[in-house]
Protein backbone atom coordinates (compact mmCIF):
# COMPACT_ATOMS: atom_id res chain seq x y z
CA UNK A 1 0.00 0.00 0.00
CA UNK A 2 2.85 2.04 1.03
CA UNK A 3 4.44 1.41 -2.40
CA UNK A 4 1.60 2.34 -4.55
CA UNK A 5 0.74 5.84 -2.28
CA UNK A 6 4.46 6.31 -3.25
CA UNK A 7 4.20 5.26 -7.08
CA UNK A 8 0.85 7.81 -7.26
CA UNK A 9 2.36 10.81 -5.66
CA UNK A 10 5.90 10.34 -7.97
CA UNK A 11 3.52 9.67 -10.77
CA UNK A 12 1.32 13.23 -9.97
CA UNK A 13 4.50 14.65 -9.62
CA UNK A 14 6.12 14.11 -12.61
CA UNK A 15 2.69 14.84 -14.17
CA UNK A 16 2.78 18.38 -12.88
CA UNK A 17 6.59 19.15 -13.85
CA UNK A 18 5.89 17.62 -17.37
CA UNK A 19 2.90 20.18 -17.98
CA UNK A 20 5.54 23.06 -17.14
CA UNK A 21 8.17 21.64 -19.80
CA UNK A 22 8.80 24.71 -21.33
CA UNK A 23 9.42 26.48 -18.69
CA UNK A 24 12.12 24.20 -17.33
CA UNK A 25 13.48 23.79 -20.02
CA UNK A 26 14.05 27.13 -20.93
CA UNK A 27 15.42 27.90 -16.77
CA UNK A 28 18.08 24.70 -17.76
CA UNK A 29 19.07 26.79 -20.52
CA UNK A 30 19.56 30.02 -18.85
CA UNK A 31 21.42 28.01 -15.97
CA UNK A 32 24.03 26.19 -18.33
CA UNK A 33 24.31 29.71 -20.34
CA UNK A 34 25.05 31.40 -16.93
CA UNK A 35 27.56 28.49 -15.91
CA UNK A 36 29.40 28.62 -19.12
CA UNK A 37 29.75 32.80 -18.76
CA UNK A 38 30.96 32.44 -15.59
CA UNK A 39 33.50 29.75 -15.91
CA UNK A 40 35.01 31.39 -19.19
CA UNK A 41 34.86 34.88 -16.85
CA UNK A 42 36.76 32.84 -13.85
CA UNK A 43 38.90 31.15 -15.96
CA UNK A 44 40.22 34.47 -18.44
CA UNK A 45 40.86 36.54 -15.01
CA UNK A 46 43.99 33.87 -14.75
CA UNK A 47 47.50 35.44 -15.02
CA UNK A 48 48.46 35.93 -18.82
CA UNK A 49 44.30 35.30 -19.97
CA UNK A 50 41.90 38.01 -21.30
CA UNK A 51 38.36 38.58 -22.30
CA UNK A 52 36.97 39.29 -25.11
CA UNK A 53 35.41 42.51 -26.94
CA UNK A 54 32.94 42.31 -28.30
CA UNK A 55 32.21 44.82 -31.07
CA UNK A 56 29.17 45.89 -33.48
CA UNK A 57 29.67 44.34 -37.47
CA UNK A 58 27.61 43.94 -39.69
CA UNK A 59 29.68 40.38 -40.46
CA UNK A 60 29.92 37.67 -37.39
CA UNK A 61 33.36 37.00 -37.00
CA UNK A 62 36.00 35.25 -34.54
CA UNK A 63 39.45 36.33 -34.02
CA UNK A 64 41.48 35.15 -31.46
CA UNK A 65 45.14 35.96 -31.01
CA UNK A 66 47.73 34.23 -29.43
CA UNK A 67 44.96 31.33 -27.77
CA UNK A 68 45.42 28.46 -25.71
CA UNK A 69 42.97 25.72 -24.75
CA UNK A 70 42.46 25.44 -21.10
CA UNK A 71 41.60 21.93 -21.20
CA UNK A 72 44.87 21.07 -22.80
CA UNK A 73 47.45 23.81 -21.14
CA UNK A 74 46.08 22.44 -17.59
CA UNK A 75 46.53 18.92 -18.78
CA UNK A 76 50.70 18.95 -19.84
CA UNK A 77 53.33 18.60 -17.31
CA UNK A 78 54.61 21.87 -17.47
CA UNK A 79 51.70 23.79 -18.50
CA UNK A 80 53.47 25.05 -22.05
CA UNK A 81 51.35 24.88 -24.69
CA UNK A 82 51.53 26.45 -28.43
CA UNK A 83 49.54 29.94 -28.74
CA UNK A 84 47.58 29.81 -31.91
CA UNK A 85 45.48 32.47 -34.09
CA UNK A 86 42.21 31.96 -35.42
CA UNK A 87 40.27 34.21 -37.86
CA UNK A 88 36.67 33.10 -39.09
CA UNK A 89 34.94 35.64 -40.36
CA UNK A 90 35.60 39.25 -41.96
CA UNK A 91 38.09 41.53 -40.26
CA UNK A 92 36.16 43.96 -38.87
CA UNK A 93 36.47 47.77 -39.71
CA UNK A 94 39.67 49.44 -38.93
CA UNK A 95 41.88 45.65 -37.70
CA UNK A 96 43.33 45.33 -41.08
CA UNK A 97 43.50 41.72 -42.19
CA UNK A 98 43.87 42.32 -45.74
CA UNK A 99 43.39 39.57 -48.31
CA UNK A 100 41.97 36.93 -45.49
Amino acid sequence: AEEAALAAAAKQLFARFSAQYAIWRNAVSCAAELDCLLSLARASSAAGMCRPAFVAEAEPFLHIQRGVNLCVQSALSDGQCIPNDIRMGPAPDGAGGGGE
